[in-house]
């Protein structure tokens, strides 16, 4: 039994298959329409029907730190890391639903077992180990 969860599938993408996705704009909506959608997320989460997704691929060489931005120091008092400011986020909201809410923890190739290891040292964050899905971005063929 492995210490946490990695999807590996190769996916390959055809760049002519890329659309963007339709949205619409928090400010263009009614305080309805906000309460509507908002009310819609709390029974989703509550449901067990979303996931959270963190695109952590990134180094961050160019800030002077050595590994993923996830693990770096941001100056904060707390010396907290993004990864476990996200971690405490996600633990404050799966209390509120009541239900453990799946992460999903977006890497690259550079950074992948860098990247679990972080997690893997700091305990999750305290975060449940089995709703943290590791898995590497895949990449457009132009």
């Amino acid at each position: 039994m492995s210490f946490f969860k990695v999807r590996q599938k190769e996916f390959i993408l055809e760049s002519d298959s890329v659309e963007p996705i339709e949205y619409q704009r928090l400010n263009y909506l009614t305080k309805e329409q906000r309460d509507m959608y908002t009310d819609e997320g709390w029974r989703l989460l509550g449901n067990g029907k979303v996931g959270v997704i963190v695109v952590a691929g990134g180094q961050c060489s160019r800030l002077g730190h050595d590994g993923p931005k996830g693990t770096m120091d941001i100056g904060l008092p707390s010396r907290k890391s993004l990864f476990q400011l996200q971690a405490e986020r996600l633990i404050s909201l799966s209390k509120r639903v009541h239900k453990t809410i799946p992460w999903y923890i977006m890497t690259s190739s550079d950074n992948h077992f860098d990247t679990i290891n972080f997690y893997q040292t700091h305990n999750f964050f305290g975060y449940s180990e089995d709703d943290c899905i590791f898995f590497q971005q895949g990449y457009v063929k132009p």
